[in-house]
């Protein structure tokens, strides 16, 4: 591809701006699929950041990181830490959120399908419903979160690509806790109060299966 559109040399590029850097090669060995809704390239951009920081010693403080990694991508920002938090403005006001998952087992599957992040976005249409997101992960039982703060975006991906359904139903009749697309998809995730089967996927399919 294009490498001044790489999420990885625009860090580089956002860095160099502020301050002076010597001679650089990066090598990115990528493992997270593309177009699967697990944000693969803006945490590339964001570990970009902190991993130039830390081994150039350039002493950026956390606001500054926060601000080039807006300039990346709108969730970008979210990667610059660990834990769950509540993403609100485009995505680069964060807010630490008590989600304890320890000892829940997590599967992901990805079908080996690309989803357009842009078309899925384009296809969603606002809702105008307005809920509470972190009162219903920290008040209500997961098996209540899909009704409560469903992932809108499943709609247009699951007309499109019906594969993508078809995960998700799966993972539900294994005994899923809860299950959802993940982000724009392709992904689908479950969370399982126990160990969760072992699935048969065909083998254009990755899965990947967690002890929280």
């Amino acid at each position: 591809g294009d490498p001044s559109a790489d999420l990885c040399m625009k860090a580089v590029v956002a860095i160099r701006e502020r301050v002076a850097l010597p001679g650089l090669r990066l090598h990115l060995h990528k493992r997270i699929p593309m177009g699967a809704g697990l944000g693969g390239g803006s945490s590339d951009g964001a570990h970009t950041l902190l991993l130039l920081n830390d081994l150039l010693e350039l002493d950026l403080k956390q606001q500054e990181l926060l601000d080039l990694a807006s300039g990346l991508g709108s969730d970008c920002p979210f990667f610059l830490g660990p834990g769950p938090q509540l993403a609100t403005g485009r995505g680069e006001v964060l807010e630490p959120v008590s989600l304890d998952l320890n000892g829940l087992w997590l599967v992901l599957v990805n079908p080996g399908v690309h989803v357009p992040t842009s078309a899925a976005f384009f296809h969603t249409p606002s809702t105008g419903r307005s809920f509470n997101i972190t009162d219903v992960l920290l008040n209500e039982p997961m098996e209540r979160w899909r009704a409560l703060a469903p992932n809108i975006m499943e709609n247009h991906v699951f007309s499109t690509w019906p594969i993508v359904a078809d995960v998700l139903e799966r993972i539900q009749r294994a005994g899923a806790a809860h299950a959802a697309m993940s982000g724009s998809g392709s992904t689908v995730f479950g969370l399982f109060r126990a160990k969760p089967p072992a699935f048969e996927w065909p083998t254009a399919y990755s899965c990947w299966t967690f002890r929280l």
